[in-house]
């Protein structure tokens, strides 16, 4: 009964632990995949107003190469902003995945001990018999 009863807590930790890994990788993938959104979106209007600018009369060259300048720098910017938040994601991922081994380690080390449990167990009950 204790050596069950030790099993069930185990089960029970051990699904709570890949719950709270589940859940944290779920929260840091969709706050990743909103700030790539928004960057890809802030690109993509940086993008339009660039377009724009183009458009514009001949005369207007010196302020189109300002503003190109401005919005290269944005671009630039929004890109670093990406390959951040990539890299954060990355990294969450190895994050993850060392839980996860981790937990994969626990697991099998609590199965070699419940193992070994049961063995001296049926042990007894064999030398009791």
């Amino acid at each position: 009964d204790d050596v069950e009863a030790r099993n069930v807590e185990l089960a029970r930790q051990l699904e709570e632990a890949q719950t709270r890994a589940s859940m944290q990788k779920d929260v840091d993938a969709a706050a990743l995949q909103s700030q790539v959104a928004q960057a890809e979106a802030d690109r993509h209007k940086q993008q339009q107003l660039f377009e724009s600018s183009m458009a514009e009369k001949e005369s207007a060259a010196g302020r189109l190469e300002k503003d190109k300048g401005k919005l290269q720098k944005e671009v630039d910017g929004l890109k670093r902003k990406m390959e951040e938040a990539l890299t954060r994601e990355a990294n969450t991922v190895t994050q993850l995945q060392g839980t996860i081994d981790s937990l994969e380690g626990d697991v099998k080390s609590l199965s070699g001990k419940l193992q070994e449990a049961l063995a001296k167990e049926e042990q007894a009950e064999s030398n009791a018999a």
